[in-house]
């Protein structure tokens, strides 16, 4: 959060420093720069979603993949998992759901 922060200070700065010494030139310059500048906000945003989309879509299969190894490797679970003779269930489940989220 406070990277973000700073990264958005630096950008801000550099953003003003070149219309102040673009001002000497043409306003058309600021104007170019102001363009370009909306528009790759515009599309930092757009991939910034996209990516938080994405990762909230694969959430819930990765914690199912997460539990299903667990409780497949920890010896703590492993005795209900030999008392109800899960192993076998539950290795070709993390199996198909490791498959399924590949592909």
């Amino acid at each position: 959060m406070l990277q973000n922060l700073i990264y958005l200070a630096q950008g801000a700065f550099g953003l003003i420093s070149f219309l102040v010494i673009l001002s000497g030139f043409s306003a058309w310059a600021i104007v170019g720069l102001l363009i370009g500048a909306a528009v790759a906000l515009i599309t930092q945003a757009r991939a910034s979603l996209f990516e938080y989309l994405t990762l909230d879509y694969r959430v819930p299969a990765i914690r199912r993949l997460m539990y299903l190894f667990q409780l497949l490797t920890q010896f703590d679970s492993a005795k209900e998992v030999r008392l109800f003779d899960l192993g076998e269930r539950l290795r070709r489940e993390l199996l198909f759901a490791q498959h399924r989220d590949v592909f």
